[in-house]
């Protein structure tokens, strides 16, 4: 994806979680000179001062007056970084340290990115854009969108079953006119409530509290929303691919 991604000259940093921090694919990036920003997992081993340590054991270092406050939004949080070595990461990295206090004992999170002259708060800017993007895609189409229950053994069955997922996900974010999944600025208060119903909590009480819909309330507005993206021939067309175990046949 690395190559596509830079083969197509796409622009942008790479974000991703702790499963892909590791030195093949940092390295990789780098040697394409792209950004990246990813989780880093407390038991990794840090090259700090010529000294080998943890992550958690380099953390517990860190005195309270090592953090600094600083506040986006509503929320306010501490942070440290620092620049650092990972073995066989061939690159300096910036580490970013981020606790939810200022006396926490433990941090929330360790960033770690290969733009070492990045500050704090640009490194999460840029890091956020992975959760208005990436991941409610991935929560909408498991959750609403049947990404998960594909039971086709073709990879080619299989392929066309996410391309109708990404199609469908594509007609929703066009009908709300905005790439995330919570819009409060839609123009009808029924687009209000569409918008509302997609970003649900998994609390049913909250959800009843504010007034969004869940289940088939969800489902009708994704039908209509859909149907008005595509157009009423087209979102048929849609209905009437037909399943089999290991194929997916479209009429």
């Amino acid at each position: 994806m690395i190559d596509w991604v830079v083969a197509e000259d796409i622009p942008g940093n790479f974000t991703f979680d702790s499963y892909f921090t590791n030195a093949p694919v940092m390295n990789h990036i780098q040697h394409h000179d792209r950004g990246y920003i990813g989780d880093l997992k407390f038991n990794r081993v840090i090259i700090v001062k010529g000294q080998e340590q943890t992550v958690s054991a380099w953390v517990q270092t860190l005195r309270p007056w090592c953090r600094t406050k600083f506040t986006v939004g509503e929320r306010t949080q501490w942070y440290y970084t620092t620049t650092v070595r990972i073995p066989k990461v061939n690159h300096l990295v910036r580490l970013l340290v981020l606790w939810s206090s200022a006396d926490a004992a433990e941090p929330r999170k360790v960033l770690v990115t290969n733009r070492v002259h990045w500050e704090a708060h640009h490194i999460l800017k840029v890091y956020r854009r992975r959760w208005t993007g990436t991941e409610p895609y991935h929560r909408d189409g498991k959750h609403h969108l049947g990404m998960g229950d594909c039971q086709l053994r073709d990879g080619l069955g299989q392929t066309r079953h996410m391309h109708l997922v990404m199609l469908v996900y594509s007609a929703l974010m066009r009908q709300v006119k905005h790439d995330r999944a919570l819009d409060l600025g839609s123009d009808t208060p029924d687009d209000h409530r569409r918008v509302l119903s997609r970003h649900r909590s998994r609390n049913p009480a909250k959800d009843a509290r504010l007034g969004r819909r869940t289940g088939p309330a969800w489902d009708e507005s994704a039908r209509n929303s859909a149907s008005a993206c595509l157009g009423v021939d087209s979102y048929r067309n849609l209905q009437n691919f037909s399943y089999t175990k290991n194929d997916v046949n479209i009429e």
